[in-house]
């Protein structure tokens, strides 16, 4: 069947995407009111969801074998696609602060995240987060003289489908030294009631208390047992810290604040020092799991949500001053609720601190936060921001919508600071006519051996191309690809093979170029089961762009000859579908046996086609060869869109929207002369008037049907339609009730005509 890909742009979700740390403190049970959330991978860092990436030159990401050479300075083309981990990198590197293997690994750079979101030390290695686990069940083990079962640290929050750590490793961790202690301590009986208390604190843990409409209602949490009477003083006061921490793992955070803010009134507990700080710290919870999502179709909700939000913070913030004049680690929380107060402030001192000079220790963690906070800004806005790294980020990344944005801030940038750096977002936005000569010949003299050299010469190329001076274009083309080898990564020189595929004046040359080698052998994958894996060497899509767009159905059928043998896509079956559409029934014929070389269920069709006596004939018979092949397509690529529209589909491209419009999907090759653009013009403009395949071949199928009701050809045709319309898109368009669909109208006929016919007791419905 044809494949429809589209990617689901999920949209995000920036209330639990906030980076939140663990402090150490001392206590039985150490509160991290703020623990990693998990996040999908997908929504960080500028990371887009459900993305597909490219084999040949990923849009999204360097390769991580290329990884030390681009942070180094070896940039080649820098894409405004690439997530912003990359362009930080590339910022630097271009603004002469480029960064050594060794300060490279320090960051443990995976995909679209620094290593302090993965859970990874400064060497790449993945944190223990089982450790507290680990001795909370040894020390019970100790004490009771059995093994532990695992305990459950996690919670998921089906309300909000988020899943964080509740019971963070240093809470256990705490909560083994001080059973260790009260056991060396106090006598036996009363510290088993603690332990048994202990353990309904952590049943919390991973207990769901929020629920989402519909579902059913949360598991009452469990609360530590009241203490008999004579209980010792010690452990009263540890009941009530047992028992506002339970209500603080069980989700239940007011409750919990009052609990925490009776201790501190309690001067001779000796939690009483934390009271107020750990109340605090239950509005810091709070805020940051039940902020509301930003809701761009209702503002007010949207503002109410973050009015709420900042309340809660203000309100902890002024607590947590309090409470550090007796506490210091209340003092280090006042920072994290300033980054959230006033995130484009702090933004703009990270952006200040990382944009430049040797990486500290600190970088790490400052470019986590950096990273976190641009997902949570108007990227749009940051295009003026007042840090330079962050508006060359943003400039990079700027959409079309907002191209002449990000092109004037590149230029008053460029008039301040001449040189490569603010060259790169200014060519990478500019269409011809956009530069000035100054601007060209700025580009044009950065030196080789500069990290923004090979960037600048792809769009002084690019744009050559663009304006028709691919001939011009070529030899400087040539001149790149046929540098010392290793000068270009696999994914660069891919992309300049994409140049050289409209540089080139012969077929022969355009199909060389066209054929690609993969970036990275690991982006192969894993082939599902009684499928191969993809070849090392293929074609990239911008080849199926341009056979769509430019080839004439005369084109298509030179192009299997001309790629001598390695096919990127089934020019034949797109050629003689085409030919069927536009009754070009002498190109049609012309493929009609390599279409059919390997086709058993189908071949009698084929033979049907050649067979056909006369031009009606022949469109009835290449119909039953397309009903019955739902493979079958045109290939259209309408114009604007990355991918495949087939039949008339307009959701057909996983990249619609998301890949910027370089030109060059738009740009004819250059052996194509004048003659075969005018043949493949006319040609595009019919196929993309095209409605989609069930709208086009219902028609025309109900019409054979009626003409020939007696075919044995009939009812196994309806079927097949039928049943290849619920593979099909959906046109957007909603039909009145009444007006039964070609599906519909189909069954109907076989079912009334064909009532007895196996195919009819295959189709069921038509839905």
């Amino acid at each position: 069947m044809d494949k429809l890909t589209q990617a689901t742009r999920i949209r995000s979700r920036f209330w639990h995407l906030l980076r939140l740390k663990i402090f150490h403190e001392a206590g039985v049970i150490v509160l991290c009111v703020l623990g990693t959330f998990a996040v999908p991978p997908a929504l960080a860092s500028g990371q887009d969801g459900g993305f597909g990436t490219n084999m040949f030159a990923p849009e999204f990401f360097v390769v991580k074998a290329d990884l030390p050479d681009f942070a180094s300075g070896k940039l080649g083309v820098v894409l405004g696609t690439y997530w912003r981990i990359y362009l930080y990198l590339a910022y630097r590197a271009a603004n002469g602060a480029a960064l050594t293997k060794a300060q490279l690994t320090s960051l443990s750079i995976e995909g679209s995240r620094p290593g302090l979101l993965l859970g990874l030390d400064r060497q790449g290695k993945l944190l223990d987060t089982t450790e507290g686990a680990t001795l909370w069940a040894s020390a019970k083990t100790v004490f009771q003289g059995k093994n532990q079962a695992a305990l459950e640290t996690k919670k998921y929050d089906p309300a909000r489908y988020i899943t964080y750590e509740n019971c963070p490793n240093d809470a256990l961790k705490r909560a083994a030294q001080t059973l260790t202690e009260r056991q060396k301590a106090a006598p036996t009986p009363w510290v088993a009631l603690w332990l048994a208390n202990q353990d309904v604190v952590f049943a919390n843990c991973g207990l769901a208390t929020h629920t989402g409409p519909g579902r059913p209602a949360p598991a009452t949490a469990p609360m530590p047992v009241a203490l008999p009477a004579g209980a010792p003083d010690w452990l009263k006061h540890d009941f009530d810290y047992q028992s506002a921490a339970a209500l603080f793992y069980a989700g239940k955070f007011l409750d919990a604040r009052a609990r925490f803010q009776a201790i501190a009134k309690t001067y001779q507990s000796p939690w009483q020092p934390l009271g107020a700080y750990l109340a605090a710290r239950c509005l810091l919870r709070k805020a940051s799991l039940e902020r509301g999502e930003p809701n761009p179709a209702n503002v007010e909700y949207t503002r109410a949500e973050e009015a709420k939000y900042r309340a809660l913070l203000e309100t902890a913030r002024g607590e947590l001053v309090a409470a550090g004049k007796t506490y210091a680690p209340a003092l280090q929380l006042v920072s994290w609720v300033d980054v959230r107060i006033h995130p484009e402030r702090f933004l703009d001192e990270l952006a200040l601190a990382l944009g430049g000079g040797d990486p500290t220790a600190d970088t790490a963690q400052q470019l986590t936060d950096y990273l976190l906070l641009l997902d949570t800004a108007d990227g749009v806005k940051g295009i003026a921001a007042v840090s330079p790294l962050t508006a060359w980020i943003r400039a990079m990344q700027a959409p079309a919508a907002h191209r002449a944005e990000a092109m004037a801030r590149a230029r008053v940038e460029f008039k301040k600071q001449p040189g490569a750096l603010w060259l790169m977002p200014l060519l990478s936005h500019a269409a011809p006519g956009d530069l000035t000569a100054d601007e060209i010949n700025a580009a044009t003299s950065v030196l080789p051996t500069a990290p923004a050299y090979v960037h600048l010469q792809f769009h002084l190329n690019r744009l050559a191309i663009v304006r028709g001076d691919a001939a011009l274009a070529d030899d400087r083309v040539n001149a790149m690809l046929e540098g010392p080898p290793g000068a270009l990564s696999t994914a660069t020189r891919n992309r300049w093979l994409g140049l050289k595929m409209l540089t080139s004046a012969t077929r022969e040359e355009f199909f060389q170029a066209a054929l690609r080698p993969l970036a990275d052998q690991t982006l192969r994958g894993v082939p599902i089961p009684d499928e191969k894996l993809p070849p090392r060497a293929s074609y990239d899509d911008d080849v199926l762009r341009h056979l769509s767009r430019h080839f004439s159905v005369a084109e298509l059928g030179l192009a299997r000859p001309a790629a001598k043998g390695q096919v990127p896509y089934d020019f034949v079956g797109i050629g003689w579908t085409r030919a069927a559409i536009l009754d070009d029934w002498t190109a049609a014929d012309a493929l009609t046996n390599d279409l059919a070389t390997g086709k058993l269920t189908t071949a009698h069709l084929y033979e049907r086609y050649k067979n056909a006596p006369d031009k009606q004939a022949k469109k009835d018979a290449a119909l039953l060869v397309l009903v019955n092949t739902p493979e079958l397509h045109p290939g259209i690529v309408r114009p604007g869109i990355r991918g495949e529209a087939v039949w008339g589909c307009t959701n057909g491209s996983w990249g619609a929207g998301l890949l910027p419009d370089e030109g060059l999907d738009n740009a004819w090759p250059r052996f194509l002369v004048e003659p075969a653009r005018v043949q493949a013009r006319l040609e595009q403009s019919k196929l993309l008037a095209l409605p989609k395949r069930s709208s086009y071949l219902g028609p025309l199928l109900l019409d054979f049907a009626q003409r020939n009701p007696d075919d044995v050809e009939v009812p196994k045709a309806l079927h097949f339609f039928v049943a290849s319309t619920r593979m099909e898109c959906s046109d957007g368009v909603d039909k009145p009730k009444n007006v039964k669909s070609y599906s519909q109208q189909a069954f109907e006929f076989l079912k009334q005509r064909y009532a007895k016919s196996e195919w009819a007791r295959k189709t069921r419905y038509y839905f």
